[in-house]
């Protein structure tokens, strides 16, 4: 049931119309760039809300899986090592965001 709850709470981080990066889904008119970017959320949200709760080698199998019924993800790493670009309508690395160097959250 947890997992469920991720899920749904990751999705309406998503589509919060307040937030910068996300999807309006109160714009009235909604165009293929729209569905797009909405399918790519819902898959992210699978991914983190599902995938999230497995070890390294359940990651390895979410990946394949993954990759198995959807052909969105670039080729290299894995599903975990991108997020998705609003502007661009597609996924990116995670390593383009933050660098190369180790991130670290402030104390």
């Amino acid at each position: 049931m947890n997992i469920i709850v991720s899920f749904t709470k990751l999705m309406n981080c998503f589509t919060n119309k307040d937030h910068k990066g996300t999807l309006n889904m109160e714009e009235p008119v909604k165009n293929e760039m729209f569905f797009s970017l909405l399918e790519k959320w819902f898959t992210y949200a699978i991914i983190w809300s599902f995938g999230a709760t497995v070890n390294e080698e359940g990651r390895k199998f979410i990946d394949n899986n993954m990759r198995d019924v959807e052909s969105m993800f670039p080729h290299s790493g894995n599903v975990y090592d991108y997020y998705i670009n609003n502007d661009k309508n597609e996924w990116s690395s995670w390593e383009e965001k933050i660098g190369t160097h180790q991130w670290k959250p402030s104390a």
